[in-house]
């Protein structure tokens, strides 16, 4: 499923939550340190280092470091609990608030980010906006052109960056006789930015993380606490 595709849908993240969930499906904990908030948690398939994390609290703060990059945050005493959807952290569903989350974010490793370039937002800009142009303004065939040129000038071009979208936006002139102008000059009013790949599967990586370790405490593996789901007893 496409990015563009999935913000359709009623959950904003789908296909990043999918890709996680697939990816921890085999991962095995080791604890390595567990004292009250001083935590310090492994979590790898015992066939490969792919998505490989850990997760190590201590008071007021939680990084997580692997194979999607490093992250540190900072909120609340035992981050744990701030991380939680619910009281039962073994029977909280994995969800995610990466908006949120990433504004208590105090750190990010050297090739990481918290967000990147939306191509699928700066698109859609590109083309409700030119469908709002007036049509009485252009000549019969001179709408026609004016679209081709968009999808040769910014619908076909590949940007790695924001501000490289922007720019090229707003260079882009429509010539109408004697007179020219550029209808996309509000584009840098505008985000163009989502949360990162690499930060929203460390955010899933985080409560599954918590989850899986709540489970592991209770003495119960997923299936078992499958099963009680099914049964109505949590």
């Amino acid at each position: 499923m496409s990015r563009k595709a999935q913000k359709q849908g009623h959950y904003p993240y789908h296909y990043e939550r999918a890709r996680a969930l697939r990816a921890f499906e085999k991962h095995r904990l080791e604890i390595v340190q567990d004292d009250g908030v001083y935590r310090h948690l492994r979590f790898r398939s015992p066939q490969s280092l792919s998505y490989h994390f850990s997760l190590v609290t201590w008071p007021g703060y939680l990084a997580i470091s692997g194979d999607m990059g490093s992250y540190m945050f900072s909120r609340a005493q035992d981050m744990f609990g701030w991380f939680s959807s619910a009281a039962d952290w073994a029977a909280m569903p994995v969800e995610i608030n990466p908006g949120y989350w990433g504004q208590k974010c105090a750190a990010v490793d050297r090739v990481g980010s918290l967000d990147e370039f939306d191509d699928d937002a700066f698109r859609d800009y590109i083309v409700t906006t030119f469908r709002d142009l007036d049509r009485g303004d252009f000549e019969p065939g001179q709408r026609l052109e004016i679209w081709r040129d968009i999808r040769e000038d910014l619908l076909s071009a590949h940007f790695d960056m924001r501000t490289e979208a922007i720019c090229a936006a707003m260079r882009f002139e429509i010539q109408d006789g004697s007179r020219s102008y550029h209808p996309f000059q509000d584009a840098w009013d505008c985000n163009f930015m989502r949360p990162s790949f690499h930060f929203l599967i460390c955010c899933y990586a985080i409560v599954w993380g918590i989850k899986r370790y709540a489970q592991v405490k209770e003495g119960r593996d997923q299936v078992a606490h499958d099963r009680l789901i099914m049964e109505g007893a949590l």
